[in-house]
């Protein structure tokens, strides 16, 4: 806290907040059909960031994006 600069400092609430976007984003994610370990590390970026940029889904059929503050339409 001395000196830290505020974007550096974490609290219990927004470290709830990324677990549960992890979380939504993982359930979402592996629902389009995408591999464990590729939906982990989707939702880990949704979950630090809001966004997972684009991603093949529905077994290589689609390409989708999962984006915070838009719908969950997939592109």
């Amino acid at each position: 806290m001395h000196g830290e600069p505020p974007s550096s400092r974490r609290t219990a609430h927004d470290q709830d907040k990324c677990l549960h976007r992890f979380s939504y984003a993982f359930r979402k994610v592996r629902g389009w059909h995408v591999g464990p370990v590729q939906a982990g590390w989707l939702a880990l970026r949704y979950g630090l960031t809001g966004d997972t940029g684009r991603f093949r889904s529905h077994a290589g059929w689609r390409v989708s994006r999962l984006r915070r503050g838009h719908s969950d339409e997939d592109e």
